[in-house]
C-alpha cells in the first residue's frame, strides 16, 4: 500500500496557486465516478475509478466562471492517485507521496453555499481541488478577497493522466542535483556525488573542507528505488516558480539553493537560487530524494 504524507498549505498559499475561486452548492448527483482503464503489456487490470464532485457555481470571485455553471471537479491528488493505483495493480510496488492539504478555520457544513478554490484542467467544465480540502466556509470572504489582491492568477495547467513510470532500464541518461547530492545516470553508469556542506557566511570552510566530498557507484535496485520516488514529482512545475515560491535565509546562513532535473539529455528545469529555501511544501518532495540518496552513503 502506498503512504501519503500531509502537508499543511496556509490559506494564503491556497489563494496564490488557485485559478479560479467561486462560491459554490452541491449538485446533483453530487458524487460520480469515472472508469478509467488500465492496460499494459496487453494484459487489463481492474480499472482505476475516478471520483468526480459536481457543483453548482453561485458566485465567481476568480477566474471566467459565471453564475448558474456546472462544474466537475476532481481531486488534487487524482494524478497522484492514478499513478500510485497503476504501480500498485502492475507492478505491486508502492510509494510515498506528499499530500499538500488546507484544514479550514472551523468546521463548516458543506452541504450550505462555501467558497472554493480550484485549478483549470483541460476538459471542458472540469477543475481539480487546488490541494487536498481546498473549501473554507463564506465567514472567510473579506479575508480570501484582501489576500486576492495581494495574488497574482496562476495560468490554467494540463491535467493528465500521468504515463506509468517505465523501470530504471529505459532511462538512458539522468541527472538530478539538488543543493549538496548529484545523482547521474549514463546507460548501466550511475553516480551519486555527495557534497559537503559549510553553512557559516561569516567564515570560510577550513582548509581539506573539499575532501570531504563522497562519490559512490550505484546498483540498478539502488537506483530503482529513487527513480520511484523522482517519478512522483513535477518537475515542469519546478521550472515555473517565482519570487513568492522562495524565503530568504536567516542572514548568518550561507545557502545556495539549485536545482537540475535532465532526462535523456532533455533539460526539464535548472536554477539557482542564493540566500533562499523554496518553501516548505515545494521543498519536502525534493528533500526526500535527498534524504534517500545520502541514506545510501553507509
Amino acid at each position: 500500500m502506498s503512504q501519503s504524507h500531509p502537508v499543511e498549505v496556509s490559506l494564503e498559499e491556497m489563494v496564490r496557486r488557485s485559478s479560479d475561486i467561486v462560491v459554490v452548492k452541491l449538485g446533483s448527483p453530487f458524487v460520480m465516478d469515472e472508469r478509467v482503464e488500465v492496460n499494459e503489456g496487453g494484459k487489463q487490470y481492474p480499472p482505476y475509478k475516478r471520483l468526480l464532485h459536481r457543483y453548482l457555481v453561485l458566485e465567481s470571485l476568480r477566474g471566467d466562471l459565471k453564475k448558474n455553471n456546472i462544474i466537475e471537479v476532481v481531486s488534487a491528488h487524482d494524478r497522484e492517485n492514478e499513478y500510485t493505483y497503476r504501480l500498485m495493480v502492475t507492478e505491486k510496488t508502492s510509494k510515498s507521496v506528499y499530500i499538500p492539504r488546507y484544514q479550514p478555520r472551523e468546521p463548516f457544513d458543506i452541504k450550505q453555499p462555501h467558497i472554493l478554490f480550484l485549478i483549470k484542467t483541460n476538459p471542458a467544465m472540469r477543475y481539480a481541488e487546488v490541494i487536498g480540502q481546498s473549501a473554507e466556509q463564506l465567514s472567510l470572504r473579506s479575508e480570501i478577497e484582501r489576500l486576492m489582491l495581494t495574488s497574482s492568477t496562476p495560468q490554467p495547467v494540463e491535467h493528465k493522466v500521468l504515463p506509468r513510470l517505465e523501470p530504471s532500464a529505459v532511462v538512458d541518461k539522468l541527472v538530478f542535483e539538488f543543493n549538496n547530492v548529484r545523482l547521474e545516470k549514463e546507460g548501466e553508469i550511475i553516480t551519486l556525488v555527495i557534497l559537503p556542506v559549510w553553512q557559516d557566511a561569516q567564515t570560510g570552510s577550513p582548509p581539506g573542507f573539499e575532501i570531504k566530498t563522497r562519490t559512490l557507484k550505484l546498483s540498478a535496485s539502488e537506483f530503482e528505488k529513487i527513480w520511484l520516488k523522482l517519478g512522483a514529482i513535477d518537475f515542469k512545475h519546478y521550472a515555473t516558480l517565482g519570487n513568492t515560491d522562495f524565503v530568504k535565509t536567516p542572514p548568518d546562513m550561507q545557502h545556495v539553493e539549485q536545482l537540475r532535473y535532465q532526462l535523456n539529455g532533455i533539460d526539464v528545469v535548472q536554477w539557482v537560487h542564493s540566500y533562499r529555501f523554496l518553501r516548505k511544501t515545494l521543498r519536502e518532495p525534493l528533500m526526500a530524494v535527498q534524504q534517500a540518496l545520502q541514506q545510501l552513503d553507509k
